[in-house]
């Protein structure tokens, strides 16, 4: 398994209550067709796969598949029941691909053992899979290629990357023979590459195994069924057809006008099917050198699955719909009918056998049309013949100012403000001015900064990093919780821990307390600390922090570095640090915050008697405190330490000792005793010390601040 680096971060995803969940909310990047059991598997970077019944007259999601943490970028089917997907989690997973009657439709196949398909060190975007063996290829921005025995799901050999070049290559397409012992390999720069997997299941790159032709990346490859012909389509707008024994280009054609990224042929690749960034659908006759437009999508197409016999293709593109078109009769002349002067025509415009690039705009243009010379294609007259509709992803977020609200936009732009610490939406806006609404909703107030949030998977999705992550503090009264002592400070990072967890502890304790009675153990009596912490738990269970309502998804890595997607419900209490980092199973278990020593949560301040107040000056005129100290305790702290020095301003004001006698009663006396004045400004009660700093002061400590009878106040400081 690669080793990884990367912090063990903490993410949930946030979900609207209206979102429909058999929908893909954001760009889909891999189609795979099982025509025979009626269903199409559908990949998104939304972090889903998703199976649909295409059979019936409206497709419906039958099942999502749902671990990986990244975008999925290929799918692949080996003996007909085990999916594979590939993610830029940097994982290949196994799916149980099999009709509901055995109980495991949906799950993982990597459950007993989650580190296997963990071999890549960078995003894996490519799959390949064998007829005729239980074996797959999987290729990545790593530039390494693994061989996998699906059977033990473990990785049976592995490409070096760059063996044998000055510079290893990106893969970006993959292709095999029935057996998967010949793999061609589609990299950046142009380089087709071929691997042979049974010399020692390790083989480098060499210059007598290269394919010398296209200009830039090669985006997609196809074999034919004997694996003596392959097709390759590249972000230089050419598809060639190659002879895998000689290694020399056939021919080629310019069916797009920018980058072929998706493409499928007929067993004897004299058809090929192709999408391309253009948003095009063509089907090429690869002998005649001619094409016809069949489909065109408004983005750029990223993947397509043709059915039996041609006459139907599904199309997938960067929205959150598939769409399938019907194919008209695109019946070409054969290879023996073909026009001389046009394969000699386009073999100039691109470059003939051998070459490396069309040698201009002009002839890139014009090998298009001549592709396209006999097509009468009119995207007016074309629709698709059926729509598995998306949601419109997420594009845009901002963070509120309180740190607990965050502000949406997605495609269709509507706008929506989320409560991230219960995961649901508070306010429907509809479609708005996104920077108009952001900037009316800042507030003079604010709370350190405690996560980020992205919208990479086509949702809002939170991301918290020890220890940022328990850098910011609010009180427990601020939180509405009615009865709270009004100095119970709550970390607001580990409360969000401790809701999204709140199914794991409850499933442990469960497993703990029967593990205790099998061993016949005493229950320990309860501690005059237990006690205290019992109580703390019970003021605790009132905070706003409560996600069972709007569940999200869970993403992290364990400590064996293994990325995984969890719903709330799906723990069992049996995970441990391989699977949920450490530093959270100190936060849940055992009260402890990683890293939190480092982090300033206070503010030093300096207290002086406004000038002409007449009031004295406090023994200690420089303090320390929390950031989250409100004025209105900096307010009651001036009245009794001006009663510790002989000015008693409750009693000026005609109130008897013991009249306020609970903090509440007393922090309102106090705020109707004194104002408290910073930067020439009267400060409200219930602004805290971070707000004072950031909007007041403009400092980020040593502030000063000054106090005055509330009958003496006169709007500022000299």
């Amino acid at each position: 398994m690669a080793r990884r680096t990367s912090a063990p971060r903490l993410s949930y995803a946030l979900r609207a209550s209206d979102r429909r969940e058999e929908a893909h909310c954001a760009g889909v990047n891999a189609l795979l067709l099982d025509e025979g059991k009626g269903r199409l598997f559908s990949a998104a970077r939304d972090a889903c796969v998703r199976q649909w019944d295409v059979a019936a007259d409206v497709p419906n999601c039958v099942t999502k598949y749902e671990a990986h943490a990244g975008w999925v970028h290929a799918l692949a089917m080996v003996q007909e029941d085990v999916l594979v997907s590939a993610s830029s989690d940097q994982c290949v997973r196994f799916w149980n691909a099999r009709t509901k009657d055995d109980g495991r439709d949906g799950r993982c196949r990597l459950e007993a053992n989650p580190s296997c398909g963990c071999e890549h060190e960078d995003y894996v975007v490519a799959l390949a899979a064998a007829t005729c063996a239980p074996r797959v290829v999987s290729g990545g921005l790593d530039a390494q290629a693994v061989l996998w025995d699906v059977t033990k799901a473990r990785a049976c050999a592995k490409l070096a990357p760059g063996r044998g070049e000055a510079e290893a290559r990106s893969i970006y397409a993959l292709a095999c023979d029935a057996s998967a012992t010949l793999v061609l390999v589609g990299c950046t720069g142009g380089a087709l590459r071929m691997w042979d997997t049974r010399t020692n299941g390790m083989v480098g790159w060499s210059d007598t195994s290269a394919f010398v032709g296209h200009a830039d990346t090669v985006r997609c490859l196809a074999l034919d069924t004997q694996a003596l012909l392959c097709l390759s389509g590249s972000s230089d707008r050419t598809l060639r057809m190659w002879d895998v024994g000689t290694r020399r280009c056939i021919t080629a054609a310019a069916p797009h006008r920018d980058s072929v990224w998706a493409l499928q042929a007929d067993e004897t690749l004299a058809h090929a099917y192709t999408g391309g960034r253009d948003g095009r659908v063509c089907v090429t006759d690869m002998y005649a050198q001619s094409a016809k437009t069949i489909a065109q999508e408004e983005r750029a197409i990223r993947a397509i699955a043709v059915e039996a016999g041609g006459m139907r293709v599904w199309t997938a593109t960067d929205d959150s719909c598939i769409r399938q078109w019907s194919v008209p009769d695109t019946t070409s002349p054969s290879a023996e009918a073909d026009t001389p002067r046009r394969t000699r025509r386009l073999g100039r415009l691109v470059g003939g056998v051998g070459a490396c690039a069309l040698r201009s705009a002009a002839a890139e243009e014009d090998a298009f049309r001549e592709a396209h010379v006999d097509d009468d294609f009119d995207a007016s007259k074309v629709a698709p013949t059926k729509v598995i509709a998306g949601v419109p992803g997420i594009v845009a977020c901002a963070v509120a100012s309180d740190r607990m609200h965050v502000l949406s936009k997605d495609a269709s732009g509507m706008v929506k403000r989320w409560n991230i610490l219960q995961g649901m939406v508070v306010e429907d806006y509809g479609k708005a001015d996104f920077d108009a609404l952001l900037k009316e909703l800042e507030e003079e107030r604010t709370l350190q900064s405690w996560f980020t949030a992205d919208t990479g998977l086509g949702t809002v999705s939170i991301h918290l990093e020890p220890p940022m992550c328990f850098a910011s503090e609010a009180y427990a009264v601020d939180l509405g919780v009615r009865g709270a002592p009004h100095d119970l400070r709550v970390n607001i990072g580990e409360q969000v821990i401790r809701a999204l967890f709140r199914t794991w502890r409850e499933r442990r304790k469960a497993l703990e307390d029967e593990a205790r009675k099998c061993s016949n153990m005493l229950v320990k009596e309860e501690s005059k600390e237990d006690g205290l912490q019992a109580k703390k738990d019970r003021i605790f269970q009132k905070l706003p922090f409560d996600f069972s309502q709007h569940p999200p998804a869970i993403m992290s890595r364990g400590e064996n570095g293994v990325p995984w997607k969890r719903e709330l419900v799906d723990f069992t209490g049996r995970e441990g640090p391989d699977e949920i980092p450490m530093w959270i199973v100190d936060c849940l278990l055992y009260n402890r915050l990683q890293g939190v020593e480092t982090l300033v949560q206070k503010c030093t301040f300096s207290l002086f008697p406004l000038e002409g107040s007449e009031l004295p000056y406090l023994k200690q005129t420089k303090l320390t405190a929390p950031r989250i100290l409100h004025v209105a305790k900096i307010k009651n702290y001036v009245v009794q330490k001006l009663l510790d020095s002989g000015v008693d301003l409750r009693a000026e004001a005609g109130i008897r000792e013991g009249q306020s006698s609970s903090m509440a009663e007393s922090l309102v006396v106090s705020d109707g005793l004194v104002d408290i004045i910073g930067n020439g400004k009267v400060l409200e009660p219930d602004m805290s010390l971070a707000t004072i700093c950031k909007y007041t002061c403009k400092r980020t400590n040593d502030i000063e601040l000054f106090y005055c009878r509330r009958a003496e106040n006169n709007g500022g400081v000299p």
